[in-house]
């Protein structure tokens, strides 16, 4: 008698959204967004940055290899905004930031709920002046934070 071969199966986990999205919580969401970039990402080419809340002037983590065929270095920067008009503010700091020192993209993770035509929107923003831009939004962060159970 042959046996068929264990399965993965995908399971959402549920997530508490507006806890994350505290601003309280910053410090939280950057330690989830260093961890999701070792899942998606080549974690040996991200360089978390120490974990602070608040105005710090620099990046949230730093990614050397490629993303979406743009070659590093990325500033990784993530924020909680509770309206589209502060998180188009939030991109635009962190581009001017990532432009002044010589990134040559920027990928920006937040828990904000985004359409997808907000998303293409946001990224143009993020990526004004640079090689690239991305930003992963709820949508994206969402099937990221599911588990393989055996």
């Amino acid at each position: 008698m042959s046996r068929s071969p264990k399965r993965k199966v995908t399971e959402e986990i549920e997530f508490d959204w507006p806890r994350i999205s505290a601003a309280k919580n910053h410090v939280q969401l950057e330690r989830m967004v260093g961890d999701l970039l070792g899942l998606e990402l080549d974690d040996q080419k991200f360089t978390p940055n120490a974990l602070r809340a608040g105005k710090d002037g620099g990046a949230d983590g730093i990614y050397m290899g490629k993303i979406a065929g743009t070659a590093g270095p990325w500033k990784v920067a993530c924020a909680t905004r509770n309206t589209l008009d502060a998180l188009r503010r939030k991109i635009k700091a962190e581009n001017r930031g990532a432009r002044k020192q010589n990134y040559r993209g920027l990928l920006f993770i937040t828990p904000f709920d985004a359409s997808a035509t907000e998303v293409r929107a946001l990224s143009a923003l993020a990526g004004s002046g640079l090689k690239k831009g991305i930003v992963w939004a709820r949508g994206k962060l969402r099937p990221l934070l599911r588990v393989s159970v055996r």
